[in-house]
């Protein structure tokens, strides 16, 4: 009973880890995405749209319009 415990706990841990680790992830795309440097978030743009995997986290906070937009490399930022 006491190991089953122990690897509760354990499996918990790693859960609760990989939970923060994801959010943290999150936050940093939406902080290059969402942040005040226009020159950063267009070349994040325009690396991860060139990966097959990651492709995904470029359109996570932006629009399909911005997206076009900084692909095409027309994009003023402004709304």
């Amino acid at each position: 009973m006491k190991a089953l415990k122990i690897t509760g706990r354990i499996f918990l841990t790693l859960l609760v880890t990989a939970v923060i680790f994801a959010l943290t992830c999150a936050a940093g795309i939406f902080l290059i995405e969402k942040g005040p440097s226009q020159t950063a978030r267009n070349e994040f743009v325009e690396t991860v749209s060139e990966k097959k995997f990651l492709n995904f986290t470029a359109s996570m906070f932006l629009s399909d319009e911005e997206l076009e937009e900084i692909l095409s490399g027309e994009y003023t930022g402004e709304q």
